[in-house]
């Protein structure tokens, strides 16, 4: 099995200035493929803590990447400080230099010595193109260890991702064991009574079994992995169902994306949204605006607290509409689609806590289930 590390190289990280998303972009993007991230290292602008931190992934990783530092500014020098330590000389790469000149003509920015610099990498890289930028990164081997350079923009890391490292990455799964992980979220527990409950189960079947949990409220992830090899799938297979029986009369999902997820993918098939929700006290907005930050500002998205007084009768609108039902531990739940209306009321039982924090969120999360089976 492939490991991977992660230097994201940038003052600008070190010192809080900006969040290192990269970095969990990257991971998610070869963890999906089933490659293993073991670490994720911050350095800033300094050559010997670069340097440092390349020596500490190599010794611990068979792929390293390295983001940012590739632009035209003096602190822009990441190309030099990874072929320092690879102990090779850059080359002028023309093919580079053919597209900067087209790119920065295009947009009327006069050519200078840093952009000239865009065009040299380690003697015998790999270039990997940027549609979306001007500095190219790019892949450079030393012995059985890879070295991956990117530029630090998201877009650009998204821009070279699709057009090159997707693929190669696809290749190297030739080559390598492949880790997966099955996950499945339960909501209504405690984190400790999940892991109790799983614990008992493994015991009476005399399985050691090695799980890991996460907490995303109102849900508490479980996660097993493994390595797939033909010869242990029954085993495998036997564990996830021994903890989907553990958990199959709770609320809960598998997999990786979440009811809200699901529900925001099934948006696209409508012209109009309208959003009213007087019960959830912002928390059904707030899941939606994490997932699109700019949902406010589409022109076909509604969102208010109570019924607007003047409707639009769009056949291919949808309205959902949340609020609270009499008894205040209930949720009235609405949803208009496809020349439809239906009604529900939702309730969570819970006789342990009655009066549970959390009871919105859950209730509000049933509602999006609910919602995701009509739509």
């Amino acid at each position: 099995m492939k490991k991977i590390s992660v230097i994201a190289i940038g003052t600008e990280v070190t010192s809080g200035q900006i969040t290192n998303t990269n970095a969990q972009s990257i991971s998610k993007k070869i963890t999906d493929l089933g490659f293993l991230c073991t670490q994720h290292i911050s350095v800033p602008d300094e050559r010997t803590l670069i340097l440092n931190a390349l020596e500490f992934a190599f010794d611990n990783s068979d792929i390293v990447f390295t983001i940012g530092g590739l632009g035209p500014t003096v602190d822009d020098f990441t190309r030099d400080v990874v072929a320092e330590f690879l102990n090779l000389p850059l080359e002028y790469h023309k093919p580079t230099h053919d597209r900067l000149i087209q790119k920065l003509g295009s947009r009327q920015v006069p050519v200078r010595e840093g952009h000239l610099r865009e065009c040299y990498f380690p003697k015998g890289s790999q270039v990997l193109e940027n549609f979306e930028g001007t500095a190219d990164g790019f892949l450079a081997k030393a012995n059985s260890k890879i070295v991956i350079t990117l530029p630090g923009p998201p877009k650009e890391i998204d821009s070279i991702w699709k057009s090159s490292l997707n693929r190669i990455f696809q290749d190297l799964l030739v080559d390598t064991d492949i880790l997966r992980t099955f996950k499945l979220s339960v909501m209504g527990l405690p984190e400790s009574e999940i892991a109790h409950r799983l614990d008992e189960r493994f015991q009476k079947l005399n399985q050691k079994v090695d799980l890991a949990y996460r907490i995303h409220l109102p849900y508490i992830e479980v996660k097993y992995s493994y390595l797939e090899e033909p010869a242990q799938a029954t085993h495998h297979e036997l564990i996830i169902n021994e903890i989907k029986k553990e958990f199959e009369n709770e609320f809960h999902f598998t997999g990786s994306e979440t009811p809200f997820e699901k529900f925001f993918s099934k948006l696209s098939q409508f012209s109009e949204i309208e959003i009213i929700d007087s019960f959830s006290q912002g928390y059904f907005l707030n899941k939606l605006i994490k997932i699109d930050k700019n949902i406010l500002a589409h022109a076909n998205f509604t969102y208010s607290t109570q019924k607007l007084e003047q409707s639009s009768q769009n056949l291919n609108k949808l309205v959902f509409s949340l609020t609270s039902a009499t008894d205040n531990k209930s949720v009235q739940v609405e949803l208009i689609a496809h020349g439809k209306n239906d009604k529900q009321i939702l309730t969570w039982n819970d006789a342990k806590r009655p009066n549970n924090p959390r009871l919105k969120l859950y209730l509000t999360e049933l509602a999006v289930l609910w919602g995701l089976g009509l739509v």
